[in-house]
Formats: structure tokens, sequence, C-alpha cells
């Protein structure tokens, strides 16, 4: 399952999503996406004015829903 991870470098704080796994049994991080910083996400964000679209294939999900 992934997960938001906030880290620091340099004195700045970064986002990223991360997944955990384990490999030769030692749990392990894959960085799935680099966010950046807060101001570069809300940057994103804020340029995606279209409305939000979910769409299902699975009669189940859509009604759990």
């Amino acid at each position: 399952m992934a997960s938001l991870q906030a880290y620091q470098s340099h004195g700045r704080r970064y986002y990223r999503v991360v997944e955990s796994f384990r490999q030769n049994g030692k749990p392990r991080l894959r960085v799935l996406v680099h966010w950046g910083r807060a101001e570069d996400v809300l940057r994103l964000v804020e340029g995606q004015r279209s409305p939000l679209q979910i769409a299902c294939v699975r009669a189940g999900a859509v009604t759990a829903l």
C-alpha cells in the first residue's frame, strides 16, 4: 500500500509517495512519485481546474460507494 511521506533535505521539507516491500526479508521503501515542496504540490493542484471524474468498471464498487 502506498503512503505519503514527508522528508527533509538541506533544511527544506519535501513530499513523496512511497510503497513498502520486503527484499531478502527486510522492509524497504520504493519511491513511486516525488511531489516536491508543498508550494509545488499546491501549484499543481491549482493548475488543474477540470472537475474530478471517477470511472469504475465494477458494479460492486459503485454500489459500495
